[in-house]
């Protein structure tokens, strides 16, 4: 029996239809390839998070969980990742990847999400957009709308350039 509580996915996920966020694989290899929703490069993927109950901490019982009036958790918070591996022609197949983080390496992953997060977005304009200067939104330097990026076709000599 696992000694870990799941947490909702990010992203997509096998077990239900809820897709919460936009998670897509890296294509390795391709670091000069913006990033695109249609299946064409960057696959469908998702991030798992969970953590352990009171009493799957080694010397704690469940009736010992409460600390100051809140249910504690054990010091350790479990992070997956289910991706695709590519290889620059193709998506090579699935992997996940698994890693256990303490406290302190949480509020540092989350302190770099947070300052990402209030940074001001800009989003690709594909051609029939209008330009960034002729957006109400340009004069804070941003984008309006979403649109699809455009996908650059993948040649062997763009595959290799950068990681």
């Amino acid at each position: 029996m696992s000694i870990w509580c799941s947490l909702p996915t990010v992203g997509f996920s096998d077990w239900d239809d809820e897709q919460v966020g936009q998670v897509r694989s890296y294509a390795t290899g391709w670091s000069n390839h913006y990033p695109a929703t249609d299946d064409t490069v960057e696959q469908r993927a998702c991030i798992d998070l969970a953590h352990t109950p009171t009493w799957c901490v080694p010397g704690h019982s469940d009736h010992d969980g409460y600390i100051d009036g809140v249910y504690g958790l054990g010091p350790w918070l479990r992070l997956h990742v289910d991706t695709w591996e590519h290889d620059c022609e193709r998506v090579v197949g699935p992997v996940r990847a698994g890693v256990v983080i303490d406290e302190e390496a949480a509020r540092a992953l989350r302190d770099a999400l947070t300052d990402w997060l209030d940074t001001p977005k800009v989003y690709p304009i594909s051609p029939s957009t209008p330009s960034v200067a002729e957006t109400p939104a340009s004069a804070a330097g941003v984008a309006s709308g979403a649109p699809a990026p455009q996908v650059e076709p993948r040649t062997p000599e763009n595959c290799e350039e950068g990681l």
